[in-house]
This record gives structure tokens, C-alpha cells and sequence, in this order.
């Protein structure tokens, strides 16, 4: 179970070293900056580090837990890797949640009250931005998921900032996402599977194909598909400058040449 002493955020010669099962000194929730960069770093479940990041162009959304559902129980996977970035770079905290396979979750109105307790400890991590959530909800659990961003939103500030990833299907042909209680819908248009030629063509042949509302609307790319920066500079160009916000992902850890290259790539 989470608790205040859960998670620190150690500073040392201007980065930032985060780490999991540790002491966290609970503050109060920050508000969204207005000053948060349009292209964001996703760091994964890998150290990283990010140590030569512009602050200026470029934020960082980290792997902070795995929540993983089986039954009524929830089983978590902590950071145990360390993360450094500038001390001024802004900071997004990323939760993921997973079905466990080998018992389905209950889907419990406990197991979401505890889900939102956990995520709402998170979100008082000092010098954060934000929180955002990872959930690939099959359509079974979809209410359970719009619920718990409910629950979510009464229990943080009205203006805590949350986010969520949606797969790259909700934000163009199925519409549910549209009306959640988050302030970005991040399309993710990486490993998209059996819908990956579907929607390649559609970012190719249309100027704006999603229907998540632009103030909502922020992408996730990959540096490892390079093909869709540049249909996205091109033909989807529309797109990509109306968006709220950029979110790259790496297969490898960042490298100071990789990370050039990625946001250079898009943008603004």
C-alpha cells in the first residue's frame, strides 16, 4: 500500500535523480504550468540519463508505477531505476495500469477506490506538472476506467493537471474518450498493431483525422517509427502544429544524438 513514505525526489548538481520505494515528503498539489514545453520525454522503466535535456524545448513524462488488477487485488511494479534531467525541467509522472492475465480483475468499486487513492499519493510528488494515466481499457472495462478518472478529478485540485494515453482507435473512430474528465488526450500513434496501416493511411490521406477536441489533443510518437514524424510534417502537418503537446517514446535508452533527433523532428 502506498504511503507518504513512498517515493523521494533527490537534487543533486543540477539534475534530478528519482527513485522508487523511498521517502516521499508529501506537499501540496502544484497547478499546471503555463509554461509546459510542447514536446515531452518519455522515460521508461530504464535508467535514463537525461542530463543534457534543454529544459526550454523539452519536459519529462517518467515511469513513476505498474499497477497490475487481478481479482480484487492490485499487484505493483515500483521504479526501481534512477532518472536525471535538469532541475528546471518539468516533470510529468506516468501510472500504468494492466490487467494481470492470469485472473481477471474484479473491477471492484474497492479496487478502483484504492486505485485512486495511490494515483492521488503520486500526484503531490514535489515539482511535478502533472500526472498522467496509461490504461489500454478493453471495452469491458471502460466504465470502470471512466469512473476512476471521475473519482480522480473530485479528488485532486480542479486545476491538477491529468492526462491519459489513449490508443491511436479512440482518438479517430471511437469517440469515448472525448467526454473524460482529463485536460489531454494523448493519441498514441506507436506499435498500433492490426490498425497500424488503417490509420497510417488516414494521417497520409487527411489533414486532420482525429476527433478528440484540439484543446484535448496531443500526440505520442516513437523514435523508433521515424515514418510518422514525417507524415505527420507533411500531410498531417495541420495536426501536428493544432496539438496541444508532443510525447516521444524510445525502444533503447536516450541517447544526447537520439534526443536531438526526436525533437528536432517535430517541431513546433
Amino acid at each position: 500500500m502506498l504511503g507518504a513514505a513512498e517515493l523521494r525526489s533527490v537534487f543533486f548538481s543540477g539534475a534530478i535523480s528519482i527513485l522508487a520505494s523511498c521517502c516521499l515528503q508529501c506537499t501540496g498539489y502544484a497547478k499546471i504550468p503555463s509554461d509546459l514545453p510542447r514536446t515531452l520525454i518519455w522515460a521508461w522503466e530504464r535508467p535514463e540519463d537525461l542530463s543534457y535535456l534543454n529544459p526550454h524545448k523539452s519536459g519529462v513524462a517518467f515511469f513513476v508505477r505498474r499497477y497490475r488488477l487481478a481479482g480484487d487485488e492490485l499487484f505493483r511494479v515500483e521504479r526501481a531505476q534512477i532518472l536525471r534531467a535538469p532541475r528546471s525541467a518539468k516533470r510529468i509522472a506516468v501510472v500504468r495500469i494492466e490487467p494481470l492475465g492470469r485472473v481477471p480483475p474484479s473491477l471492484s468499486t474497492k479496487q478502483r477506490a484504492q486505485l485512486v487513492k495511490e494515483i492521488a499519493m503520486f500526484a503531490k510528488l514535489p515539482n511535478l506538472s502533472g500526472i498522467q494515466i496509461d490504461f489500454d481499457a478493453r471495452i469491458t472495462e471502460r466504465d470502470f476506467y471512466r469512473a476512476l478518472l471521475q473519482d480522480l478529478r473530485t479528488k485532486l485540485p480542479p486545476d491538477y493537471f491529468i492526462s491519459m494515453t489513449a490508443l491511436a482507435s479512440w482518438c479517430i473512430s471511437d469517440n469515448w474518450v472525448n467526454d473524460l474528465p482529463v485536460d489531454e488526450i494523448v493519441a498514441m500513434l506507436f506499435d498500433m498493431g492490426a490498425d497500424a496501416q488503417r490509420i497510417r493511411g488516414m494521417i497520409k490521406d487527411r489533414k486532420n483525422c482525429f476527433t478528440v477536441p484540439s484543446h484535448k489533443l496531443s500526440l505520442g510518437l516513437s523514435a523508433k517509427e521515424p515514418d510518422i514524424f514525417n507524415m505527420l510534417k507533411n500531410e498531417g502537418s495541420a495536426t501536428l502544429k493544432n496539438c496541444q503537446r508532443v510525447y516521444i517514446f524510445s525502444p533503447r535508452s536516450w541517447t544526447r544524438e537520439s534526443y536531438s533527433g526526436a525533437v528536432g523532428g517535430v517541431s513546433f
